[in-house]
Formats: C-alpha cells, sequence, structure tokens
C-alpha cells in the first residue's frame, strides 16, 4: 500500500463522505506545516484517487486540517433564475456548468443530454440545487464523481468486482456495513453483495482503512457532511450488535443537516408567485414577469392561461395581475391562473361542441348583444328566436334583447 496522501503530503487522517446523491467532501488532517495553496487537490489512496478543491483550511502546529469538495468546489454558488423553452439537457446543464467550472461527465449518456425539454424553469440559488432540480424532473440522479467531474443520469446498478475485504460489522436491519477492504473500492451507484450502495464513508487513521456503508434500503438521507468524526473502531463478532450498531449511527447522523449549505435549497413549486402581464400572445399564452426574483430572471414566456372551463378563452391586458404556478410542482410546466379580483380581464370566449344552458330569474347583458345562429327562448316551450341589434317580436313580446328570461 503506497503513502495514502493528498498533492504528494502524508496523509495523517481522512475522513470522506460519499453519497449517491450530491457531492463528495472530505476532511484530512495533512503533514505539513503550511497550507496548501494549490487550486486543484488530489487525494490518493493506495492508487484510488478523488479529484476537487479547497473548501476551508488552517494550520495547527505542524498540521494543517481542510475541508475539500469534489470538483470546483462552487456548487455552493447563486445562480439566477433562467427559463427555457424548447432546450436540450445539454444546454441547461451546461450553463449552470459554466458558472462554476465544473465539468460534465463524459460518462453521461448522450441520449439524456440530447434531449429537449419544452419547458424548463431554473430558480435563482445555488448551483448544486439547479443541477439537483433538473436531475429530479428529468427522474434522474446527479452527482460528483471521484474524478471532480458531475454525472448526471438514470442509476444502473452495475455489480463490483470482488475484491479483498473484511466486514467486521454488518446490520442487516438497518442496511449498514462497516469494511475494512485492502482499497476503497466501495463505491455509491454501485452494487455489492446484491446490494445497492447508497453512501461510502472512507475513513483513514495511519495506515488503518475503513468503509462505513449504507446500503438504499436504510432509512439514511445520503448527503455529505464535512464535521470531522472520531475513527471507527473495529468492531468484532463478539461485541453486542446494539453498541456496533450505534458506533455506525454516530458516523451516518451528521450527514443530514449540511447538503443543504452545500447543495442550497429549492425553490417551493407548490407555490403561487404572482406577476405581472407584459403581453398575450396570438395563442393566448402569456409572457409573464414574476414579482419574486428568485424566479424573475429575464421573464418566462409561453404561459399556458388556465381556467378550469373546457373551451374557455379569456383575453388580458399588459399590465395587468395574474398568479404564476407549476402544474404537478414541475419546473417543466409553468401555467398562470386570473388574479382573485379577475382584474385586467378584457374578454371572455366561450367555444363548446355542445349546448350551453344559462338557468335564472334574470340575465342581463349591458352592451350590445352580437349573435350567429338563433337563440332558443324557454317560455314554456323552445321557441326559436333570430337576434339581431333591432328590436324583435318573440313568444314573451318585444325586447332589446330577446334572451330567455328578459
Amino acid at each position: 500500500m503506497s503513502v495514502p496522501n493528498i498533492n504528494g503530503h502524508n496523509l495523517l487522517s481522512l475522513e470522506l463522505r460519499e453519497p449517491r446523491t450530491g457531492l463528495w467532501v472530505a476532511k484530512v488532517e495533512v503533514d505539513k506545516a503550511d497550507a496548501l495553496t494549490d487550486p486543484a487537490l488530489t487525494i490518493d489512496i493506495d492508487g484510488i484517487q478523488w479529484k476537487g478543491a479547497l473548501v476551508c483550511g488552517a494550520v495547527e502546529g505542524t498540521r494543517w486540517h481542510a475541508t475539500v469538495t469534489g470538483g470546483s468546489a462552487k456548487l455552493t454558488l447563486e445562480v439566477g433564475p433562467k427559463h427555457y423553452v424548447n432546450t436540450s439537457v445539454q444546454i441547461m446543464l451546461g450553463d449552470i456548468l459554466s458558472e462554476t467550472g465544473d465539468v460534465a461527465s463524459p460518462t453521461i449518456e448522450p441520449s439524456l443530454l440530447s434531449k429537449t425539454l419544452p419547458r424548463w424553469s431554473r430558480p435563482q440559488g445555488s448551483c448544486g440545487a439547479a443541477i439537483r432540480q433538473l436531475a429530479d424532473d428529468l427522474q434522474a440522479a446527479f452527482r460528483v464523481l471521484r474524478d471532480g467531474t458531475v454525472w448526471l443520469g438514470t442509476e444502473t446498478w452495475p455489480e463490483l468486482p470482488n475484491e479483498p475485504c473484511v466486514i467486521p460489522f454488518e446490520d442487516h436491519t438497518h442496511g449498514r456495513m462497516l469494511a475494512a477492504p485492502d482499497r476503497a473500492f466501495l463505491v455509491p451507484g454501485w452494487t455489492y453483495q446484491q446490494r445497492r450502495i447508497s453512501l461510502v464513508v472512507t475513513q483513514l487513521t495511519g495506515s488503518s482503512l475503513r468503509q462505513v456503508v449504507a446500503f438504499e434500503q436504510a432509512p439514511v438521507q445520503v448527503v455529505p457532511a464535512v464535521e470531522a468524526a472520531p475513527a471507527v473502531q473495529a468492531a468484532t463478532a463478539a461485541a453486542p450488535v446494539q453498541s456496533a450498531a450505534s458506533k455506525l449511527d454516530r458516523q451516518l447522523a451528521p450527514v443530514a443537516r449540511v447538503v443543504e449549505s452545500l447543495v442550497g435549497r429549492r425553490i417551493d413549486l407548490a407555490q403561487w408567485y404572482p406577476s405581472k402581464v407584459v403581453q398575450q400572445l396570438d395563442d393566448g399564452s402569456l409572457e409573464l414577469l414574476p414579482d419574486d426574483e428568485r424566479i424573475r430572471g429575464d421573464g418566462i414566456g409561453q404561459v399556458p392561461l388556465r381556467h378550469g372551463l373546457p373551451g374557455c378563452t379569456v383575453k388580458v391586458k399588459p399590465g395587468s395581475r395574474v398568479c404564476l404556478f407549476f402544474e404537478d410542482n414541475d419546473a417543466k410546466k409553468p401555467a398562470a391562473g386570473l388574479w382573485p379580483t379577475g382584474e385586467g380581464v378584457l374578454g371572455i370566449e366561450l367555444v363548446t361542441e355542445t349546448s350551453v344552458t344559462i338557468t335564472s330569474p334574470t340575465v342581463r347583458i349591458d352592451g350590445e348583444l352580437q349573435v350567429t345562429g338563433e337563440v332558443t327562448a324557454m317560455h314554456g316551450k323552445p321557441t326559436a328566436v333570430k337576434v339581431s341589434k333591432h328590436k324583435h317580436p318573440t313568444g314573451m313580446g318585444p325586447s332589446d334583447m330577446p334572451l330567455p328570461g328578459i
């Protein structure tokens, strides 16, 4: 086994957390009296490498303590909102990665990159949150790989090759395992002994290498953490199960709360967003400017106006207010509803293939009534009434507006 190192400097200890979704994060202790200033850092343990960048670090005595994460370490950077129409995944992902300097993995399926989404909205937030939302909307996963590239795709769960590995402890109930391999070969997104790996925590103290594994069925949020943790003590078969399981719990427990600070929270797509109408297009869809700057960007176009009434078309005037929402909480499905007060409505058209029945003691129309065809007045029995802007005698007597009930 070669000497574990980071950019050629000896590693005294390491805790590296690799989730199936998100980015890997490592806490390192280096035998070095001054800080590493290299823009790119490579952790090497017996030929297995993780490529990343520095998040933070400090010298304590003759040792350098640092946190390193995969890729550029810039997925926390904030990116502005942007709305796409008929755009490929490659362009949308590339727009996000161009903000951070990260590189898309060459192992992403070309068919996924070439896939075109009719609509997709990227809200303001961290670049990591934007990639995560894109992955969710594609029903895919994303993670930063060991080589530092960003992978997006559908899990295929390939089987890991057999390598020398001692299993000091295994908790089948909760899907966790403590392994003492010769090399850090256990990787999330792969299958080991017919079980899908969700999270791997690689720990190194001196020459002692351990990997704590959480399998997919385990009720664990697989996200990275940056806190240091003591090395896992090798559990023996004679050790109480509860004691060994508790040790694994302590290793996995800090995982849940750090991902939001590294990847960021996504915007709530179940919320309604007040917006101003810029214009209404010929097909009835709207160009909107949302009030909320997190999703505003340069505005969002071709937003359908929903009424819940088949055959109904509403004309609205520029500058009026509507409510923007996302159908099925899906960023690919923006839509708008009229403002609760109905302000800005210029006209309503109702087209049906059947009849429209109005039942009311009184129907009042202010203005001119224009009808193509005939109106049937229900006065005891159906009576056909032709309508023009002149007065017509009917079975109900003269009327300016010869409609039933008037």
